[in-house]
């Protein structure tokens, strides 16, 4: 025995390479790198990593890889925050997208649209749910009167 552990995902990916002998180095890459970096993007996430130094740190052909797993849950991130804590998770991987997007520029102008958006939620949003609200709770109310005395009369 070597004394080396594998994971199961490795025992996998060596299984899937001996059955098909097609496996490539860029899979070998992408298997090893796209989870490093969703690592790297939950780091970012807690406040915890700086995207720029830690893409300076890493080999060249893991940036790629690094990007595209930051990316998968930088994106799954981005949601109407209801607490501050999701508002601040929310704006760290507004703020980190740019920097992994090969046309900034564009990544920028889509982010700036977003904060917009989130900032008409925070304004205006919660006096629109509470007028949502009120009108429900009076639209429920006069078919629950309504219902009453139909169901009353019929006795």
């Amino acid at each position: 025995m070597s004394g080396e552990f594998k994971s199961a995902r490795e025992i996998a990916l060596a299984k899937a390479e001996a059955a098909t002998g097609q496996i490539t180095t860029e899979d070998r890459l992408r298997w090893r790198y796209l989870p490093e970096g969703e690592k790297l993007a939950a780091r970012i996430l807690a406040g915890e990593a700086d995207l720029e130094q830690e893409l300076k740190k890493a080999a060249s052909e893991a940036v790629v890889f690094l990007k595209q797993g930051a990316l998968n849950l930088l994106y799954s991130s981005i949601i109407l925050p209801s607490a501050e804590a999701e508002k601040t998770k929310c704006r760290r991987a507004l703020a980190a997208i740019p920097e992994l997007k090969q046309e900034r520029q564009a990544a920028e102008e889509v982010i700036t649209s977003i904060d917009n958006l989130f900032e008409h939620y925070e304004t205006h949003g919660t006096k629109q749910k509470a007028q949502a609200l009120e009108q429900l709770k009076q639209d429920y109310g006069r078919k629950l009167k309504d219902w009453a005395q139909d169901h009353l009369a019929n006795r």
